[in-house]
C-alpha cells in the first residue's frame, strides 16, 4: 500500500510465478468508505480473460480470473483516492496521473 499526493495505491502480487495450473482465482478488495472521486481497479497476468465487478456502492470490486497457466504471475492493482489511506506517510515520486499512465501503456498492446 502506498499513498501519494493524489492517489493511494494498494498493489498485491497474490499469485507468485511458482505454481502449478489453477482453474480460476477471485479476490475482492474493500476499501474502507466508498472514494469520492477515483476507483479502478487492474488485474496483470498471463491468464485467460477475467471480469472486475464494482460492487453498487462503489466500496468493493470483485476480480475474476480464469485459467493460470502453472508459473504465471497474478498482480492486481487498486488505485483510489490519498486520503482512504488514512495516516499512512505520503510518498513521492508517482501521482494519479503516472498511476494511469502506466496503466494505459501496460493494456496498450491487448488493445489492437
Amino acid at each position: 500500500m502506498q499513498k501519494y499526493r493524489d492517489v493511494g495505491q494498494f498493489y498485491w502480487k497474490c499469485i507468485e510465478d511458482d505454481h502449478a495450473s489453477i482453474d480460476s482465482v477471485i479476490l475482492t478488495v474493500h476499501l474502507p468508505e466508498r472514494p469520492p472521486t477515483l476507483f479502478a481497479a487492474f488485474v496483470h497476468t498471463r491468464a485467460s480473460s477475467g471480469e472486475r465487478v464494482f460492487s453498487t456502492d462503489s466500496s468493493s470490486v470483485v476480480l475474476r480470473v480464469g485459467y493460470v497457466p502453472e508459473r504465471s504471475f497474478v498482480e492486481a492493482r487498486v488505485l483510489t483516492d490519498a486520503e482512504l489511506f488514512g495516516e499512512a506517510a505520503t510518498l513521492v515520486g508517482e501521482d494519479r496521473a503516472s498511476l494511469l499512465e502506466a496503466e494505459r501503456k501496460i493494456m496498450e498492446p491487448t488493445l489492437l
